[in-house]
């Protein structure tokens, strides 16, 4: 397999104008879906961790506003 190479974002659209119109379509579609599978797996790790921090003790617990504010900061 070849190493991959570094690409700009330019570049990727002006192959992205080569494509026919339904192709395009279809690839703004599944870099949209991959995009929210990242997030999704982002997310649940991130719950997965405050879960394992809570279990642990390691969380204080705070009223909506303090966490509002804290997440403000």
């Amino acid at each position: 397999m070849a190493t991959p190479q570094a690409v700009t974002l330019d570049q990727v659209l002006d192959l992205a104008e080569l494509l026919p119109p339904e192709q395009r379509v279809t690839l703004a579609d599944i870099l949209k879906k991959r995009s929210l599978e990242l997030s999704r797996a982002e997310l649940i790790e991130s719950v997965l961790e405050a879960r394992q921090q809570q279990a642990n003790g390691e969380l204080e617990p705070m009223s909506v506003a303090e966490l509002i504010q804290k997440l403000k900061q």
